[in-house]
């Protein structure tokens, strides 16, 4: 370490100068983009606040820094913007943060699962992300990050649902571009959940709706298939989601 002496003062500083070995800054995997910068986040707090800092010079950008874990006392901060952030919601956070007596914080997804309204919940509360320039514009925005040392995963917060179909390079792209991509989004996903349901309904209540031919053409698909209809559909969505763990993990 260094020790800074300044003359006339009783007190020293001393300053954490050690060299660790860590992980470069690249480009966040899962998060890749075609236009924007291609940064992301590492294991080290200091040098994840040092990003968000060069992107927000801002005073009112506030730092406030805790220990979490009885025995990892790991460092975690929380930055958002003084006279943007909704202090109800800040002075919420902090107390759940204090109340809970956790062990061990070894990354960000375990202060996520002790800050939640509604840990079963299939909708997502707490927003994640990678990308410094992702986290300063959710910090624009209002919303309170918290970063955990040791872990690049940021979590933003208030999460809302319009988010989900949000990503980084909507940031960079004109805003009628962008809103279309997320109108592309939002129907997308509307197809993919009523899908099932839709077709399900009208191959065993409502043949009569279908065209002649392509009832014909799926009677004639179903015929070697030993599973009711329902059956079929359930297995196969249970193949879609094997094939996409498989392509995430392998």
């Amino acid at each position: 370490d260094t020790v800074l002496f300044v003359d006339g003062e009783d007190k020293a500083l001393v300053i954490r100068s050690t060299d660790y070995a860590e992980r470069q800054i690249t480009e966040p995997e899962f998060e890749k983009v075609l236009e924007g910068p291609r940064e992301g986040f590492v294991e080290n707090l200091s040098v994840n606040l040092t990003l968000i800092r060069r992107r927000l010079k801002s005073p009112e950008l506030k730092f406030k820094f805790k220990e979490v874990g009885t025995r990892t006392r790991t460092t975690i901060c929380l930055c958002y913007l003084e006279n943007l952030v909704n202090e109800r919601v800040l002075n919420e956070l902090e107390n759940r943060i204090d109340k809970n007596d956790i062990d061990s914080v070894v990354g960000a997804n375990v202060i996520a699962e002790n800050i939640v309204d509604s840990p079963l919940s299939v909708f997502s509360t707490v927003g994640s992300t990678e990308r410094p320039d992702v986290t300063v514009s959710k910090i624009l925005e209002g919303r309170i990050a918290i970063l955990v040392d040791g872990s690049s995963k940021v979590l933003t917060m208030p999460f809302v649902f319009i988010e989900s179909f949000q990503t980084a390079e909507d940031y960079y792209t004109e805003y009628y571009f962008a809103s279309l991509n997320r109108i592309l989004r939002i129907t997308s996903a509307a197809i993919s959940i009523a899908a099932p349901s839709v077709y399900l309904a009208l191959v065993t209540f409502h043949q009569e709706m279908i065209p002649t031919p392509l009832l014909l053409s799926i009677s004639a698909a179903r015929q070697g298939v030993p599973f009711p209809t329902i059956v079929e559909m359930l297995l196969l969505l249970f193949a879609f989601d094997l094939v996409r763990e498989a392509s995430a993990r392998i």
